[in-house]
């Protein structure tokens, strides 16, 4: 993706004039971007990440669930998931480099890296 349509919205809900701009100077569609990818099948999304180029594709799996970050890493060559995870915040690489650490076909490898707390009396 290069460049985006966009729309104003004018008041009383009309809508404005369609104006195309460069991806670079949107802002604010990364984690709706992360959502459309993650309902993608994996090779799609490795296609799509190799689109935005190297700072954009690291903010797309900050905003995605660390699962299916795991699941896009393994169809990548072992080169480009290691240097994608490198510029992904620390934060949130970590759950992802825990769940790489199981083979994908293991309990370990399909679980969710977020615990589920539950009160005594639930």
């Amino acid at each position: 993706m290069t460049r985006v349509a966009v729309r104003s919205q004018r008041r009383l809900g009309r809508r404005g004039p369609v104006h195309v701009v460069d991806w670079h100077n949107v802002h604010g569609l990364t984690p709706r971007l992360a959502d459309v990818l993650q309902e993608l099948p994996e090779l799609d999304q490795a296609d799509v990440l190799s689109q935005l180029g190297p700072e954009r594709s690291a903010d797309v799996p900050e905003e995605m669930d660390p699962g299916d970050v795991a699941d896009l890493l393994a169809v990548l060559n072992p080169t480009d998931s290691e240097m994608l995870l490198t510029r992904v915040d620390p934060d949130d690489s970590e759950p992802v480099r825990r769940l790489l650490t199981h083979s994908p076909d293991t309990a370990g490898g399909l679980m969710t890296s977020d615990p589920v707390v539950l009160t005594p009396d639930t």
